[in-house]
C-alpha cells in the first residue's frame, strides 16, 4: 500500500512538473493578449465582422454585405447574444457583454485552444521538451497575438486549418472509419472559418499523393499504436466522399440554408471569373447548386474584389504602390522577413537544415510532410494568385506548422542536447521573449530588429502590418497634451503633424495628396507605431515651394 502510494505521488509530482510550464504559457497567452487590448479601439474590419456575426445570431440572417465575412463570426458575437438574452429574461443589465473587448475574448480563448493543439501535435511528433519549444514560440510571436485578440477570422481559420490538417495526419496514418469522421469534421469546419480554408483541398490532395507513391518505402509513424491494412480504393472513395459530405452539411447550417440549390444562372455576378463560367455553363447552369447563396456570392466578391481593390487599399511594399488589382509576389516573403521574429526565424531554419541533412529518412512522409505542404501552398498562393494583400495576417495559418518543425530541435529531450546547443536554444528564446514584449501592447505593428527605427517602418511595409485604425486613445491623447498639432493636413502647411502611415503612403488615401510630407521629410515621433509625428517650419515650406534649379546633363560621352 505503501508503494502504491508513493508511486502514485512520484505520478503526481511528474504530471505537475510537466504540466505546469505548458499551463504557464497558456495563461501567458491568455494574460498578454487580454492586457493589450485594453486600449485599443476597434480595427478597420471588427465592426463589420462583428455586424454579420450578430445579425446571424439574433435575426437569422446569412446575407451577405462584403466579400468575405462568414458564419464563424457569431462566436464573437455571442457574449452580446447571451447578454441580451439574460437581460430579457432577468432584467439584469450585463453592460460588459456588450462591449467588443467581450467579443475579443472568445478569440483569445481559441487562440489559447490554437496554442494548445501545436504543443500536443509537437509533443506526439518529437516529445514533450520539442512541444514545449513548439508552445513557446507561440505565445511570444507578435503576429498570433496580435491577430488573435481580433474579432476578425484569421485566428478562427489559422486554428481550423491547423486542426483539420492534424486530424487528416491522424486518419492518413491511420485510416480508419473514426479518424476519417473527425478528419471530415474538422475539413468542413474549417470552410466556414475563411474562404482560404479552400486550399485545403489540393494541400490534402498533394499530401495523400506523395504518401501512396511513397508508402512502399515508408515505415510506420512511431505514435500510432497499429497499422491497419491498406484500404480498398472503394473504401477511400467513401471516405473522400464522406469529407466532400461534411463539408456541404457544415456549410449549409452554417449559412441557415440561405438560397441553397439556386441554379449558376440565378446569381448575379460581379467578377470577371464567375461571369464567364455562368456565361459557358450551357444546360449546367440551370442544375441547382447544393450550396448556400451567400458562400458562392462570397468566392465571386473575394475574386471582383481580388481584381479591383474594391475592399481593400492599395498594396504598397518598400516605397512603392501596386497598380489597383495587382500586387508584389515578393509580398510576402518581405513581410516574412521583417516581421516573424528573427530567433524564430532563426530556429525554423536551423530544424530545416536538420531535416535536409537527415536524407528525409525514417517518418518524412508520416510526419513533416504534412507540416511542410500547407506552408508551400499557402507560400505560393498568397504570392502568384492572391492579390489583396494586406498584411502578413494573411500568411498566419503558416505559422503553427512552422513552429511544430522548430519543434524538432528538441526530439532528444533537453537533457541530451550539448551544451552549446542549450546555450543556442536558451538565447534565441531570451531574445524572443525581449523582442516581443518590446512592442507591448501595439502586437500589430511588430518589426524585427532588421528594422534599427521604429519610425521607418512605413518605408517597408503598411497597411495592417502597421496600422489597422487602433490608436485612437493614444491618438486623443496626443493631441490633448500638444494642442497644437496638425491632424492629416489636405495640403503642405506648416507645424506640428500627425499622419496616419497608410494615409502616408496612399494606401488608404490618395498618395498625391501626402507625398510633399513622405518624400521631403522624415518623421520626429511617432504615437504608438501607426501615427507619425513631423516637424514642418516655414522655412520648410517656403523651401518646399521653391523652385528646384536645374542640373546640367553632362552630353553623352563628356
Amino acid at each position: 500500500m505503501d508503494k502504491q502510494l508513493s508511486e502514485q505521488r512520484i505520478n503526481l509530482g511528474r504530471l505537475f512538473r510537466r504540466g505546469a510550464p505548458v499551463l504557464a504559457l497558456l495563461a501567458l497567452i491568455a494574460a498578454v493578449s487580454t492586457a493589450s487590448i485594453t486600449r485599443k479601439t476597434p480595427s478597420f474590419d471588427e465592426g463589420a465582422s462583428f455586424f454579420y456575426g450578430s445579425k446571424l445570431i439574433s435575426k437569422l440572417d446569412s446575407d451577405r454585405f462584403d466579400d468575405s465575412k462568414m458564419p464563424v463570426s457569431a462566436l464573437n458575437a455571442a457574449p452580446w447574444a447571451l447578454g441580451r438574452l439574460i437581460h430579457r429574461v432577468s432584467g439584469v443589465d450585463l453592460a460588459f457583454l456588450s462591449h467588443y473587448n467581450a467579443a475579443r475574448l472568445v478569440t483569445i480563448a481559441f487562440s489559447i485552444l490554437a496554442a494548445a493543439l501545436v504543443f500536443h501535435w509537437a509533443r506526439r511528433l518529437y516529445g514533450y521538451h520539442a512541444g514545449l519549444l513548439a508552445l513557446a514560440l507561440y505565445a511570444f510571436s507578435p503576429n498570433i497575438i496580435a491577430h488573435g485578440r481580433l474579432i476578425t477570422t484569421d485566428l478562427f481559420v489559422l486554428l481550423a486549418i491547423l486542426a483539420s490538417t492534424y486530424f487528416f495526419w491522424r486518419f492518413l496514418n491511420r485510416p480508419d472509419w473514426k479518424n476519417c469522421a473527425l478528419s471530415a469534421l474538422g475539413f468542413g469546419l474549417a470552410q466556414i472559418a475563411k474562404y482560404s480554408a479552400v486550399f485545403l483541398v489540393p494541400i490534402f490532395f498533394i499530401v495523400f499523393v506523395v504518401r501512396i507513391l511513397s508508402r512502399s518505402r515508408s515505415e510506420p509513424v512511431a505514435d500510432v499504436e497499429t497499422q491497419l491494412p491498406p484500404p480498398s480504393m472503394k473504401t477511400w472513395a467513401a471516405w473522400i466522399t464522406l469529407h466532400a459530405l461534411a463539408a456541404l452539411v457544415i456549410i449549409n447550417v452554417a449559412f441557415l440554408f440561405n438560397g441553397t440549390g439556386t441554379p449558376l444562372n440565378g446569381y448575379h455576378f460581379e467578377s470577371d471569373f464567375f461571369k464567364n463560367l455562368q456565361r459557358h455553363a450551357g444546360f449546367i447552369g440551370d442544375i441547382p447548386i447544393p450550396l448556400p447563396y451567400p458562400y458562392v456570392q462570397g468566392l465571386d466578391l473575394v475574386k471582383f474584389s481580388d481584381a479591383t481593390n474594391r475592399y481593400f487599399g492599395r498594396v504598397y511594399l518598400l516605397g512603392e504602390l501596386a497598380p489597383p488589382g495587382k500586387g508584389f509576389f515578393s509580398y510576402f516573403l518581405v513581410a516574412y522577413v521583417f516581421k516573424t521574429p528573427l530567433p524564430t526565424q532563426i530556429l525554423i531554419i536551423t530544424a530545416l537544415v536538420a531535416l535536409f541533412r537527415s536524407g528525409f529518412r525514417r517518418h518524412f512522409f508520416d510526419n513533416e510532410l504534412f507540416l511542410l505542404a500547407p506552408v508551400a501552398v499557402y507560400g505560393f498562393v498568397m504570392s502568384f494568385m492572391l492579390h489583396a494583400q494586406m498584411g502578413i495576417r494573411l500568411l498566419l495559418v503558416v505559422y503553427p506548422f512552422l513552429f511544430i518543425l522548430a519543434g524538432s530541435l528538441l526530439r532528444d529531450g533537453w537533457g541530451t542536447l550539448g551544451k552549446p546547443r542549450r546555450i543556442f536554444v536558451s538565447l534565441a528564446l531570451a531574445w524572443l521573449v525581449a523582442s516581443s514584449l518590446s512592442y507591448f501592447p501595439h502586437y500589430e505593428s511588430y518589426f524585427n530588429e532588421l528594422l534599427l527605427d521604429r519610425k521607418q517602418a512605413y518605408r517597408i511595409l503598411a497597411d495592417s502590418n502597421v496600422d489597422m485604425g487602433m490608436d485612437s486613445m493614444w491618438l486623443k491623447e496626443y493631441v490633448r497634451q500638444h494642442p497644437q498639432a496638425i491632424y492629416s493636413p489636405s495640403r503642405p502647411v506648416a507645424g506640428e503633424i500627425l499622419v496616419r502611415v497608410n494615409d502616408l503612403v496612399g494606401v488608404t488615401a490618395n498618395p498625391e495628396r501626402l507625398r510633399w510630407l513622405r518624400e521631403n521629410f522624415a518623421p520626429v515621433g511617432r504615437v504608438a507605431y501607426s501615427i507619425l509625428v513631423f516637424r514642418v517650419t516655414p522655412d520648410d515650406l517656403r523651401n518646399l515651394s521653391r523652385p528646384q534649379p536645374r542640373r546640367l546633363q553632362k552630353p553623352p560621352g563628356g
